[in-house]
């Protein structure tokens, strides 16, 4: 029984090691890298003033949004201030891309202010001022610009985003 205590020991031990090799020679779990998200961009530099009231201007957008082919159409509210959001969709013109956009409108005193934000698929990256162009010609929203920046575009509440109802 004596000789048989050091031969259990001797095994212990190789097996304690072997445990202990095979746990430090594990490779590391690689994670596949995705490509990131495109990055949302602003349809004009200022906040665009309009003498319409917020409704007419989002309406007027949504539908604007729906004509280009966008689907998934959102509409929501948040206090005074709505939301309209649509895709990403896969359209016609920027095949193979996508398009996702967003419309922030606030009323104000003399009619409402709005922001227009569009995000591209990396396929068609460059045509941000062409889908913004042809979006807001299809909304035919009569609005204007101030010359130099007036503080208004790091609102917080352009960066408001419409609830999605979960599935």
């Amino acid at each position: 029984m004596t000789e048989s205590l050091p031969m259990v020991r001797v095994a212990s031990g190789l097996l304690l090691f072997a445990i202990a090799l095979s746990a430090a020679c594990r490779r590391p779990n690689t994670i596949a890298n995705s490509p990131l998200p495109p990055a949302e961009s602003y349809c004009w530099w200022a906040v665009v003033a309009s003498p319409l009231g917020a409704d007419s201007v989002a309406q007027r957008y949504a539908r604007a949004f729906t004509a280009y082919g966008i689907a998934d159409l959102r509409i929501d509210a948040i206090g005074d201030t709505i939301l309209v959001e649509a895709g990403p969709t896969r359209t016609p013109s920027l095949d193979p891309g996508q398009v996702a956009t967003r419309l922030v409108v606030i009323p104000s005193e003399n009619g409402s202010r709005f922001r227009h934000f569009v995000t591209l698929s990396p396929d068609v990256d460059g045509r941000v001022i062409e889908v913004c162009g042809a979006l807001a010609a299809a909304a035919q929203v009569g609005a204007v610009s101030p010359r130099d920046p007036t503080g208004a575009e790091a609102l917080p509440v352009w960066t408001r985003r419409a609830v999605r109802p979960r599935l």
